[in-house]
């Protein structure tokens, strides 16, 4: 009937495709309604002006937190992504981190500011697609030995986004990263020196060096101050012929290795080591 069609048009909801258009522009359509009885038709049809609104922007994150050993560099953010349904739309980004953990490369397509807890780094006006590019690629390098050996710290990053109307979205991302063994290291800190000696005669070749482990130190790990670390000296000849032994190791802990008549070894903790190797003496035939 034609109340009944009258009714049932009335009551038909229209649902626009949103971002046709950058936010705040329209999109124009026509609405046609066709009517007809049993022989005649006619035709009206309706002007529609569609204002696209804005939408929120959106950070979607990995389904896992990444993971990495102190000791090796990561693309943090590889499956990190921003979203922004509205055409056009630029975002400003801002990553909040701490530097005392861990540290990005400089770019001239980003600025650093603050320290510490508070270190940011701002990506301005950048597109969806520029923004992500941005971000995923950035490379991330840990510092290391921040907790004993096989341990792990949780990092967290803040990542916010704003779009061009001011509306945020600010999510974080943990990465945990597993401190691994460092070898200890030997300085010399009077660097590599030759010694004149007489025949008989005897010096301290090793009277300033330190032995260092960059790990941090906790008794019962095999890295603390209190563990065993193991040296090695060997006694060779420079000249003709070569690799033979000349003169000896004065020691009160050195001892000559099983089955070597040049190498000598001791295991003690790091600070007695260290201490050990000091005092060793050569003394030449």
């Amino acid at each position: 009937t034609e109340a009944n069609a009258q009714a049932k048009t009335a009551a038909l909801n229209f649902v626009p495709v949103a971002n046709l258009a950058a936010v705040g522009s329209s999109t124009s359509l026509s609405i046609s309604v066709k009517v007809e009885d049993e022989a005649l038709n006619v035709t009206k049809s309706k002007a529609v002006s569609i204002v696209s609104k804005n939408d929120r922007p959106n950070i979607t994150l990995p389904a896992s937190n990444p993971e990495m050993n102190d000791d090796v560099t990561k693309k943090i953010f590889a499956s990190v992504t921003i979203v922004d349904p509205d055409p056009g739309d630029t975002q400003d980004v801002i990553i909040t981190y701490d530097d005392r953990k861990g540290s990005f490369p400089d770019s001239a397509s980003y600025t650093k500011t603050g320290s510490n807890a508070t270190a940011k780094l701002t990506i301005s006006d950048a597109t969806v697609s520029a923004a992500n590019n941005l971000i995923q690629n950035l490379v991330f390098t840990p510092e290391a030995n921040q907790v004993s050996v096989g341990q792990f710290e949780n990092l967290s990053f803040n990542i916010k986004t704003t779009d061009e109307q001011s509306t945020t979205r600010n999510k974080d991302v943990t990465v945990k990263v597993t401190s691994v063994n460092e070898p200890p290291v030997v300085v010399s800190n009077g660097g590599s020196t030759a010694f004149t000696i007489s025949a008989g005669g005897s010096v301290y070749p090793f009277s300033s060096v330190d032995v260092e482990d960059p790990d941090v130190e906790t008794g019962g790990t095999g890295e603390g101050s209190s563990d065993p670390f193991t040296a090695e000296v060997e006694l060779v000849r420079k000249a003709s012929p070569a690799g033979t032994m000349i003169g000896s190791i004065v020691s009160d802990s050195f001892q000559l290795k099983s089955g070597s008549t040049s190498i000598y070894t001791y295991t003690a903790s790091i600070g007695v080591l260290q201490s050990k190797i000091r005092a060793i003496s050569y003394s030449a035939p």
